[in-house]
């Protein structure tokens, strides 16, 4: 019966050594993952700032257009316009980078869950809603700037209606 118990052991070893090394193997996969991740996180984030960045100086631009009243009604509207589509092309960046430092934080809280980490991934989900609450103080500025746009238009209009009828008397 000892070599029948010898090689049920081998193979209860082996099946043990077997199952480590699938563990050794999984974890270092993880890691590698993890690390793999963060480096296209730091890549992205990079790339992701200097697109926001531009589009900051584009939307800067279009103010200045659309504020220059030496400009006709229809150049400072379409300014404003585009400037409107340049807001809502900088909001969906800056939410992917701020998306990217959330998933970065809860890798590193699901990995350790210290406080640390909880902080950490608390404070990357409070700077998404003030990212939230920045774009909508832009978009709001600029829908006031179309109101205000549309009424100096239309006040400019009857202006020259009575100008016009006042010469014809």
């Amino acid at each position: 019966g000892n070599v029948v118990e010898t090689v049920e052991m081998e193979k209860a070893i082996t099946k043990v050594t077997d199952k480590i090394k699938e563990y050794a193997k999984s974890t270092l996969d993880s890691a590698k993952s993890i690390v793999t991740l963060r480096k296209e996180s730091e890549l992205a984030q990079v790339q992701v700032q200097g697109l926001i960045e531009e589009y900051d100086r584009q939307a800067e631009k279009l103010r200045q257009v659309r504020d220059d009243e030496t400009k006709t009604f229809e150049e400072r509207i379409a300014a404003n316009e585009e400037l409107g589509r340049v807001l809502k092309e900088q909001e969906e960046e800056m939410l992917k980078l701020i998306d990217i430092r959330i998933r970065e934080a809860e890798l590193d809280f699901a990995k350790n869950d210290s406080l640390e980490n909880q902080i950490k991934l608390q404070e990357a989900l409070n700077e998404k809603k003030g990212i939230e609450a920045q774009i909508t103080g832009f978009q709001s500025e600029q829908l006031t700037n179309q109101v205000s746009l549309q009424k100096e238009q239309t006040q400019f209009a009857i202006e020259n209606e009575i100008g016009r009828a006042s010469c014809r008397e």
